[in-house]
C-alpha cells in the first residue's frame, strides 16, 4: 500500500508478483521502468515514463491518471470501478496508437459507474473487448461531451447501457462480435459499426438502434434474433454499405424499424450489399418509405429463402425487392411492396390486408 503523497522508484530490477496488487491510497508519483501485475487507484497518479500493466488497473472513487499513462500489455484491463458516480475518461485511456502509453488492451465498466467517453476529444480505441457490466453506463453523449469521433474496440458484452452519440461521427466500431446484448443500446445518430474483414457475429436480446456493416470480406452472422429499431434522428436502421458487406440471418429473426416512427434501410447507399436469407423471417415496421431489400443470390433457395415476410409500414409505406426473393409466407399488413423490373417474388401463400392492391 502506497500511502498518499507516496512514490515508487526503480533504479535497478522490478519483478512483478503473479497476483500481487500495488494500491495507492490518494496521489502518487512512479519513477524507473516498471512492470505491474495489478494497481489500484485511490488518487491522481503519474506513472512516469515505464510503467507497463501486466494485469488490471483499477480506478475507484478519486482515482486518476495524470502527466503520464501506462503502457497495457497484451491481456491486461482497464477497470471502471465505481459506485453512483460519472468518471470523465482521462490519460489512462487517450492514445490511439497500438502500444503506446493510455491505449488499453480490454476495457470494462463495474459496479454503477457512467464513463463519460467524450471527456476528452480524442478517440478512443482498445485492442481488445469492452464490457459494461450491470448498472453501468457507457456514454458518448453526455451532455457538452457528445463524440464526433468513434470508439473502436474489438468484441461488446453489454449488460449495462451504452449510448452512442447524439452527433454525427460518434460510433461505436467493432473489429468482433456483440457477445452478449442484454443491456440497453441507444443513439440518436450514432451506429454501431462492424469493420473486420474476418466473419463477425451478433448475439442480442436487446434492440439496436442503428447497425451499419461496413466490410471488404466476411460476413456478419445472427446468433439470435435481431431488432434493428432505428436511431432517434431517423435515417437508416440497418446498412450493408458496401457491395462486399453481407448480413447472414442463419435463421434467425431480423425486425427493421418500430411502429409509428420513420426509419429506413440502405438509403444513400449507391453500391449495397446484401442479406443472406437462409430460412430467416424478417418483419418490416415503421412508417414511409423503407428502401429495397436485396438478398444474396449465391445458393438459390437457400441464401434468397425467407420463411416470414412481413410489412407493416404506415403512411403507405414502400417496401422495395431488388432481386430475386423466395419466401413461404407473405404478410402485408400496411404499406406497398414494389417489385423491381429485374426481381421476382416467389410466395407460397400472401395475406395482404393494406388495402392497397
Amino acid at each position: 500500500n502506497i500511502a498518499s503523497g507516496g512514490s515508487i522508484t526503480n533504479n535497478g530490477t522490478y519483478t512483478k508478483v503473479p497476483g500481487g496488487v500495488v494500491k495507492f491510497a490518494g496521489t502518487g508519483t512512479i519513477s524507473g521502468t516498471i512492470d505491474f501485475t495489478n494497481v489500484t487507484l485511490a488518487g491522481s497518479v503519474n506513472f512516469g515514463a515505464g510503467s507497463t500493466i501486466y494485469g488490471i488497473l483499477t480506478i475507484n472513487a478519486n482515482g486518476a491518471v495524470n502527466t503520464n499513462a501506462p503502457k497495457y500489455a497484451t491481456g491486461s484491463k482497464l477497470l471502471y470501478d465505481l459506485s453512483n458516480a460519472t468518471y470523465p475518461r482521462g490519460l489512462e485511456w487517450s492514445s490511439s496508437l497500438v502500444g503506446e502509453a493510455g491505449y488499453p488492451y480490454t476495457v470494462e465498466l463495474k459496479t454503477s459507474v457512467t464513463l463519460n467517453v467524450g471527456a476528452t476529444s480524442t478517440p478512443s480505441q482498445c485492442v481488445g473487448d469492452l464490457i459494461v457490466g450491470s448498472g453501468c453506463t457507457f456514454s458518448m453523449d453526455e451532455s457538452g461531451s457528445a463524440m464526433t469521433a468513434p470508439v473502436t474496440v474489438s468484441s461488446v458484452t453489454n449488460e449495462g447501457a451504452i449510448k452512442l452519440s447524439s452527433l454525427s461521427g460518434g460510433d461505436l466500431k467493432l473489429s468482433g462480435d456483440i457477445t452478449k446484448n442484454t443491456g440497453s443500446i441507444t443513439s440518436t445518430k450514432g451506429a454501431v459499426i462492424f469493420i473486420a474483414e474476418a466473419d463477425q457475429t451478433i448475439t442480442s436480446t436487446s434492440a439496436i438502434p442503428y447497425i451499419s456493416i461496413n466490410k471488404s470480406a466476411g460476413k456478419v452472422s445472427l446468433l439470435s434474433a435481431l431488432t434493428c429499431n432505428g436511431a432517434a434522428a431517423g435515417g437508416n436502421a440497418l446498412e450493408t454499405k458496401t457491395a462486399t458487406s453481407i448480413l447472414d440471418l442463419a435463421g434467425y429473426a431480423l425486425t427493421i424499424g418500430k411502429a409509428g416512427e420513420a426509419s429506413t434501410y440502405n438509403s444513400g447507399i449507391s453500391n449495397p450489399g446484401f442479406i443472406n436469407a437462409d430460412y430467416g423471417p424478417i418483419s418490416i415496421l415503421g412508417t414511409g418509405n423503407f428502401g429495397t431489400l436485396l438478398f444474396d443470390q449465391t445458393s438459390d433457395g437457400t441464401t434468397n429463402n425467407l420463411t416470414n415476410l412481413t410489412i407493416d409500414r404506415a403512411s403507405n409505406g414502400k417496401v422495395s425487392i431488388g432481386n430475386a426473393l423466395n419466401v413461404t409466407n407473405l404478410t402485408i399488413t400496411n404499406g406497398i411492396l414494389e417489385i423491381q423490373p429485374t426481381s421476382s417474388v416467389t410466395a407460397t401463400a400472401v395475406t395482404n390486408n393494406s388495402g392497397v392492391g
